[in-house]
């Protein structure tokens, strides 16, 4: 069954229509030092759909139950700004040209039957820090206004594909998990951007 969130109040609200699925976002602003955003998402396809959701930070073992658990936060995202926008992401990133890292990383999965819907709400502090799994070190500079946008990664997944497809161990309960793989092979929905901007620390 997939979770269910209400939408913040006050909040701006965009549709979008995919070849694959459709995407609602609201943002809102429950205080002036948090945004939240709110997405949900329907799969209009006819396969199986992989949301590339559930970032993560953190592997740990389990020794009781044997299991390696990804220490997934619904709150993380990734924090971008590209093309006079900041993008809030949940999505698979590449690693920058600059880094060389010795694995791959990328999110585990929620899984969106064909006529089923995902939603879910993330609260993120402001002004927003820029962050990726492999960019995250905190940078000290001003606080500017940015247009915002709302994109999630995902991929539909055949008979084939699901082979390939394992349960992952997180803190709220099972997920899925796929070998990494790049950025490219992933679809983007997108919403934004938003009427109202908000502000990102940009590194001086």
């Amino acid at each position: 069954m997939m979770p269910s969130y209400s939408p913040p109040a006050d909040s701006q609200l965009l549709h979008v229509i995919g070849p694959d699925c459709t995407l609602h976002v609201r943002i809102g602003r429950p205080n002036p030092a948090v945004l939240r955003i709110w997405y949900e998402v329907h799969n209009t396809a006819a396969l199986p759909l992989y949301l590339c959701n559930r970032l993560y930070k953190t592997i740990r073992r389990d020794p009781a139950a044997d299991v390696v658990v990804y220490e997934v936060q619904p709150n993380l995202a990734n924090v971008q700004v590209a093309n006079g926008q900041v993008v809030v992401g949940k999505t698979v990133v590449d690693v920058p040209e600059w880094m060389f890292v010795e694995s791959l990383q990328i999110p585990c999965l929620s899984r969106v039957l064909p006529g089923e819907t995902f939603a879910e709400t993330l609260d993120l502090p402001l002004p927003l820090m820029p962050y990726t799994v492999y960019d995250y070190s905190p940078i000290r500079g001003a606080a500017v206004p940015y247009p915002l946008a709302v994109e999630l990664g995902y991929f539909l997944a055949s008979p084939y594909t699901e082979g390939f497809i394992t349960t992952a161990s997180t803190p709220a309960g099972p997920a899925y998990y796929i070998d990494p793989f790049p950025a490219s092979d992933q679809s983007i929905i997108a919403a934004g951007p938003f009427a109202e901007p908000v502000a990102v620390v940009i590194e001086e």
